[in-house]
């Protein structure tokens, strides 16, 4: 019996912390692939939508390694790219105790997910804050940080 339980036990550990992170995931290093149901819509703008990726990764406590996504209604040009941009893939640290988001990176794509521009952070150097009332930053701050503190 107690080989039993000790054997439950162990499959129920490594399937409740084996689940893998959320990472964005690149063809060579040119190209990110975009899987529409590793998303979730926070917000719909005038010109574009804001989604997170479903599975914030838990640091430490109150404080999240996060995806995010702007995905533009109409490829948005920048005059400093070789192309319009369709996507903006970020990623960083959302620190709710603080309400603050640390960006570590961007990437903007094209239509066909074709990096045009990146640029990287270094923790600290590029922060945003979350608490302005009606904006998307806002609303993945209470997504991420009001349902995890739920949980």
């Amino acid at each position: 019996m107690k080989y039993a339980i000790a054997l439950l036990l162990a499959i129920f550990c490594t399937t409740t912390f084996s689940r893998e992170s959320f990472v964005l995931e690149f063809i060579d290093n040119s190209s990110v692939v975009y899987k529409p149901d590793d998303w979730v819509q926070i917000s719909e703008e005038e010109n574009f939508y804001f989604s997170l990726n479903k599975t914030p990764e838990l640091l430490q406590d109150k404080v999240y390694r996060v995806h995010s996504m702007v995905e533009f209604k109409v490829e948005e040009e920048y005059t400093q790219l070789k192309a319009p941009v369709k996507r903006i893939f970020s990623y960083g640290i959302m620190d709710c105790s603080n309400a603050i988001f640390h960006l570590m990176g961007d990437f903007y794509v094209d239509k066909n997910n074709e990096i045009v521009f990146s640029s990287q952070s270094q923790i600290g150097s590029n922060q945003i804050e979350l608490l302005t009332p009606n904006t998307s930053r806002n609303l993945a701050y209470k997504k991420v940080c009001t349902y995890n503190s739920e949980a």
